[in-house]
């Protein structure tokens, strides 16, 4: 069994993991407190990690089937699980994997009918400034956020479900400076609009979490667009606020896993080549429908 030191994080959202080495094979018990970790915090880091991209697809077989893209062409062919996040561009300009994803608060996948339940991010390179790491990202607990709604606003959100489109996220990703992604006819009959529950029910914890994101929400159903506007922004500023915000500042080695069922992030892009930033990401499928197509 693996000796490990487990750090919370201030607020609730959070949790430093040392004395973990992912290279090697992970028993039961170490696996059990992994797990444990990051159904009560959302976002875990294991530190001082030296992963090959097989480790991290094996590491994650364990919290459920990862996702294979057929069509992900920044997938590693030895590990096609896992795929490139970066910034670095070959010598022809080309970029070696995708650049600037998450530029606004989203959980990953939400415009699936099963989206995903846990990523991993494994840093490789990271872009420093006098001394300081860049790209910091922020991660919000939609389950601490729905508990501090009123009363009468959960009562509100019961059995509401809103829209959530990967051709508004396309939209709003351009619209920050992101990547152009062209929505082909192909595209939109691949991913058609999906409804979700405004709350979730965790799977595993059984807790209660917001669900509606500004980076892919476009609508609540059954309601005029002002009133639904109107609701989701106030949802939103409640979901960034602080007290519910855990901002992660990236080391090399960091495997940093999240619960997409039970938090929200954004990627800060607060750097530029020649500063490189180079991860490896996984995720694993969430294997109970929660959404419905809507085409």
């Amino acid at each position: 069994m693996m000796s490990l030191t487990i750090n919370f994080a201030q607020g609730p959202i959070g949790a430093e993991i040392l004395g973990a080495d992912l290279s090697r094979a992970v028993d039961a018990q170490t696996l059990a407190s992994i797990r444990g970790a990051l159904d009560e915090r959302g976002v875990i880091v294991l530190r001082t990690q030296n992963l090959q991209p097989v480790h991290i697809a094996r590491f994650a077989e364990h919290f459920g089937r990862p996702l294979v893209h057929a069509h992900n062409k920044f997938a590693l062919p030895n590990a096609p699980a896992v795929s490139v996040i970066s910034n670095i561009v070959d010598e022809q300009g080309r970029n070696v994997g995708v650049p600037d994803a998450g530029l606004v608060w989203h959980t990953d996948g939400s415009y699936l009918v099963h989206p995903d339940m846990y990523a991993f991010l494994y840093g490789i390179e990271i872009p420093m400034q006098d001394g300081e790491p860049l790209g910091t990202t922020y991660y919000s607990s939609a389950t601490a956020a729905y508990d501090a709604l009123p009363e009468i606003l959960r009562k509100r959100l019961d059995g509401l479900r809103a829209v959530h489109s990967f051709a508004y996220h396309a939209a709003n990703r351009a619209a920050r400076g992101g990547t152009k992604i062209e929505i082909t006819e192909e595209l939109r009959r691949k991913h058609p609009d999906v409804s979700q529950p405004v709350v979730r029910v965790h799977p595993r914890t059984g807790r209660k979490a917001l669900y509606v994101t500004e980076g892919h929400t476009t609508h609540i159903l059954g309601m005029d667009r002002a009133e639904s506007d109107a609701l989701l922004k106030q949802l939103f500023a409640h979901l960034c606020e602080p007290r519910f915000v855990y901002g992660h500042r990236w080391q090399v080695g960091d495997l940093l896993v999240w619960d997409n069922a039970s938090t929200q992030h954004r990627a800060t892009c607060d750097y530029a080549l020649p500063q490189r930033r180079l991860m490896h990401r996984t995720a694993t499928a969430g294997e109970d429908a929660v959404g419905m197509a809507l085409a």
